[in-house]
């Protein structure tokens, strides 16, 4: 196993408060075990619990992270989280451009953007989610059209942010929730070309998979030697299901 290998356990909308705290407080031993060893654990709870599960994992090496933030800092921005207010909570991370955020919420590129800026600006560390929405036979073309002002940000402000730790979720659309993740030389052919835009912009910046990890599926995506670690969704949300997972990415 890579050393720090990153795991968000990105729980959405699956637990209540109390099955989120019952979560954390039931398995926090183990928690934080995996924690203390070559495993960058993160925590993403439902916006309304991250306050309390900050409380519970203080002092742990437990990292939590925000699955959505406004891309402003105050205003007149009814229903939106400012990232003053996550940085204030103890959030470390947070999750932009979710495919889900795009489906529903109709999230757009420029929308992301300012998010990413604001967060770097205050030293939390953006989970930028991108991916193709169907299968084709040409997902690059679909990805550099949505990941190029973004990456145009980054150039610009690459001087400035090289040690600031960005992570990029390469999350196919189509295969989240389907129980099909996508193919391993499909994710190197990915992740490659995306190593190549940002290899001379920063070193520390790390590239993870998302889309239907699972116990089914995760012996196979071990074997990419491309990627730092996985973005879990509904797995993530059962400790038992949770567990044998990163054993298998322990192993």
């Amino acid at each position: 196993m890579k050393k720090n290998k990153i795991i968000i356990a990105n729980w959405k909308m699956y637990l209540s408060t109390s099955e989120a705290i019952k979560f954390i407080t039931q398995n926090y031993d183990k928690l934080t075990n995996w924690a203390e060893k070559n495993l960058e654990l993160i925590i993403c709870p439902s916006p309304t619990d991250l306050y309390q599960i900050k409380k519970i994992i203080e002092g742990s090496e437990i990292f939590i992270g925000s699955q959505i933030t406004s891309n402003h800092h105050s205003g007149s921005f009814t229903g939106q989280i400012s990232p003053k207010s996550l940085k204030y909570i103890g959030c470390s991370h947070c999750i932009v451009g979710h495919s889900e955020h795009l489906k529903y919420l109709g999230e757009k590129e420029r929308n992301i953007i300012p998010k990413i800026e604001l967060l770097l600006e205050l030293d939390i560390v953006p989970i930028i989610c991108f991916g193709e929405e169907e299968k084709t036979i040409e997902p690059i073309k679909e990805i550099e059209k949505y990941m190029q002002p973004i990456l145009k940000l980054l150039q610009k402000k690459a001087k400035f942010i090289t040690q600031k730790q960005i992570i990029f979720a390469y999350e196919p659309r189509w295969a989240i929730g389907s129980g099909e993740a996508a193919k391993n030389k499909h994710i190197e052919i990915i992740t490659s070309w995306l190593k190549t835009k940002i290899q001379n912009m920063s070193n520390s910046w790390k590239i993870i998979y998302g889309g239907s990890v699972s116990i089914k599926t995760i012996e196979s995506l071990l074997k990419i030697d491309n990627i730092d670690g996985f973005l879990i969704g509904k797995a993530s949300s059962s400790f038992q299901e949770f567990k044998k997972l990163v054993d298998l990415i322990l192993k």
